[in-house]
């Protein structure tokens, strides 16, 4: 299940950034130190997997989504 506080990350302008913009996610592309061709431009960008790592790690901490308990009723899965 995406949410908005996820992200694109990619090297593809129009595959992977207007992919993730379409989604209405975050976006991140990765450069290899070439200029934004045109279009929408990502919300970040690196040059590298070293600087996405970094940028992302700078991020706020997305809010977690609690999974809840399994009820006491339900049935076993069968993969013990």
């Amino acid at each position: 299940m995406l949410t908005t506080g996820d992200w694109v990350i990619g090297d593809s302008p129009d595959l992977d950034i207007a992919g993730g913009h379409h989604l209405g996610l975050r976006t991140l592309w990765i450069s290899h130190h070439r200029a934004w061709p045109s279009g929408r431009p990502p919300h970040r960008v690196a040059t590298g997997l070293r600087e996405a790592v970094r940028i992302l790690s700078e991020e706020p901490a997305p809010r977690a989504t609690a999974i809840p308990p399994p009820r006491p009723d339900a049935a076993p899965s069968g993969t013990d």
